[in-house]
């Protein structure tokens, strides 16, 4: 069991250990890293704010230039064609080159733009179309960079909170545009170019911002809270291999798909509600008419003020639902954005009905259309930050040889209630596979996967007695006849074959080295392939981490001692594949580990200080996964 347990992913996540290691990847406190949130937070806010102004006047435009309709709903839509024209040339460049220059100067362009564009008179509407233009390409610039730079300073559910107090500036800074908008023009007498001007609010305050991007903010290492801070594995790729490579991954076009549909309701609802809201009241109360700028900036502020609640509470809301359910279930996410967005349909739908007949009920039905429609806002950020790290370890399969033999395959399959990954190798000339670390719930889609490619599978091993979760030897024995289990000698558990440190688990050309690495459990080892290519080292040694020693005979003297001499004593360029990882990372080094982990580069005396004072809750699996594991998987 590694030392983060993912059942309980928000307490290991609040861990102070957990929080220095990050300091130690990113070069970053954990407390600026909040701090940079917040400022992040508050540059979205004034994001949508400026974006949502325009909305909340648009009928005091229309008639201000004396446009219909559709002229005036161009506003919005040359705006949304900008920001999504240049928002992927701006994700290109943000993973190229400094990030917070780059938001930097977004502010600063749309900040200007936007205050240029309050001077602007009624003879020349398509100036003001090529401002709002202009303005979406400034906004896109910060829109598909900030998300990633939260990415970089935090991990799972502490990354999900910080995503969700990200995403409420959205629906706060949207009705906050409403209002500030539409009651700014009504003190005006209904001139809406004040509405642009209000205290000179757009270039003061991303004035403020930018200064506060340049002299607070630091910008974290691409991937450095995943671990990946060695230089050659962040190499740039062309615009359009990376296209490529997300168009490959079903997971990412799909949830890119929903998150559309979700925008395009959401904005329709953001642009034309004020509007429509105002021609029903103008319906139901015709026989007290008033103009139009007066009784749109009524409307404008109380959607203003629903936007602003919904958001808060569908965003947490969404953000804590997926959380509990995932414990259970780790497509909550998926599930709760998709069952959030086919509940709002039929209230939106019935609020824009009944419009004409109550203005009450309309506010209502809205009310709890934009609670549903929020809850995907947080959600779906999450989702396609790490849906392309974790599409990768469903399945991974890659050839090896060695001078004495060819033809090696290795498949690594993944597990993500325990996070635990299973390792298949085979010799493809004889057909001989081994299986390491297989998990019960998984046995029959790892039994398929081996008839599949017509192997046979003669050994099934663990690194070590596992506490997270139960081990699917007991049950592939049964599934694929002739296959012995395998275990060390040290774990106390059953097995067909007890090995120890130098013994070999031999497949075709091919074997497995066992060296013991004991510190996590007595009875840990890792298996090395015999030309010292790649290793399996279970719990004792993970990516830029390793496994707890506070339960089943831990001792971190022991676990320090057994990764210097055992593991990190093998080539620099050998290739460490670990039982666990929380982060969508399947394979290390070596040197980088050496280099790079920020447990096992201390001294033995800090390492175990570290270890002692991790205060961990005790796996969520233990009491059923340590006596099962003992007995090769096979429950009472």
């Amino acid at each position: 069991m590694a030392d983060r347990d993912p059942e309980n992913p928000v307490s290991d996540e609040k861990n102070e250990d957990i929080n220095k290691d990050l300091e130690l990847l990113t070069g970053i406190s954990h407390r600026r890293s909040i701090i940079i949130v917040m400022i992040l937070v508050y540059i979205n806010l004034i994001n949508y704010m400026d974006r949502y102004t325009i909305a909340g006047v648009l009928p005091v435009i229309a008639n201000d230039f004396g446009i219909k309709d559709s002229d005036s709903g161009l506003v919005q839509t040359v705006f949304i064609c900008s920001h999504m024209v240049f928002a992927p040339v701006f994700g290109y460049l943000g993973d190229r080159y400094n990030r917070k220059y780059i938001i930097g100067g977004g502010i600063s362009f749309w900040s200007l733009i936007t205050l240029s564009s309050s001077f602007i008179t009624k003879e020349n509407y398509w100036l003001l179309l090529i401002t709002r233009g202009l303005v979406g390409v400034g906004q896109a610039s910060y829109s598909t960079i900030a998300p990633t730079l939260i990415a970089d300073l935090f991990l799972h559910d502490e990354r999900s909170r910080m995503l969700s107090f990200f995403y409420l500036a959205t629906p706060v800074g949207c009705g906050l545009g409403y209002i500030a908008g539409s009651k700014v023009s009504s003190v005006a007498g209904g001139d809406w170019h004040w509405a642009l001007r209000i205290f000179e609010v757009t270039p003061v305050l991303g004035a403020v911002a930018v200064l506060l991007l340049l002299f607070v903010v630091q910008e974290p290492p691409r991937g450095a809270a995943e671990g990946k801070i060695k230089r050659e594995s962040l190499t740039n790729s062309s615009w359009t291999s990376d296209i490529k490579s997300l168009l490959k991954n079903p997971s990412f076009v799909l949830s890119t798909l929903g998150f559309t549909a979700v925008a395009f309701i959401a904005g329709a609802l953001s642009l034309w509600a004020p509007t429509l809201l105002m021609r029903a009241r103008t319906v139901l109360y015709k026989d007290n008419p008033c103009q139009i700028p007066i009784c749109s900036t009524d409307d404008s502020l109380i959607f203003g003020v629903i936007t602003c609640v919904t958001g808060i509470v569908g965003v947490i809301a969404g953000v804590e639902i997926s959380k509990r359910c995932r414990r259970k279930n780790p497509r909550s996410d998926a599930l709760v954005c998709g069952f959030s967005l086919l509940c709002a349909q039929p209230f939106l739908y019935v609020s824009l009905v009944i419009a004409q007949k109550s203005l009450i009920s309309t506010y209502v039905l809205i009310f709890i259309g934009e609670t549903l429609l929020s809850m995907n806002w947080a959600i779906v950020a999450d989702i396609l930050l790490y849906v392309e790290m974790l599409a990768a370890p469903v399945q991974q399969r890659r050839w090896f040889s060695h001078p004495q033999a060819a033809g090696g395959l290795l498949s690594t399959l993944f597990e993500p209630v325990s996070c635990t990954y299973t390792y298949l190798l085979a010799d493809e000339k004889t057909k001989e596979a081994v299986l390491i670390d297989p998990v019960l719930e998984k046995a029959d889609r790892d039994a398929r996967l081996i008839k599949d490619l017509g192997l046979k599978m003669i050994y099934a091993a663990n690194t070590h007695c596992h506490a997270d979760h139960i081990t699917g030897t007991g049950v592939l024995k049964k599934l694929l006849p002739g296959s012995k289990s395998v275990i060390s000698k040290d774990s106390g558990a059953k097995a067909d074959i007890h090995i120890q440190a130098g013994d070999e688990i031999k497949f075709g050309n091919f074997a497995l080295e066992a060296r013991s690495t004991p510190g996590h459990t007595d009875g840990c080892l890792t298996y090395v392939l015999n030309d010292k290519s790649m290793a399996f080292t279970g719990d004792a040694l993970l990516i830029r981490g390793c496994g707890r020693t506070d339960f089943q005979q831990g001792c971190p003297s022991k676990l320090y001692h057994s990764v210097h001499t055992q593991i990190f004593s093998l080539p620099s360029e050998c290739l460490l594949y670990p039982a666990h990882d929380y982060t969508g990372q399947t394979v290390t080094t070596v040197e980088e580990e050496k280099k790079h982990n920020p447990r096992l580069t201390k001294s033995e005396a800090e390492f175990v200080n570290i270890m002692n004072n991790l205060n961990l809750k005790k796996p969520a699996q233990i009491d059923i996964a340590v006596p099962a594991n003992l007995k090769c998987g096979i429950q009472d």
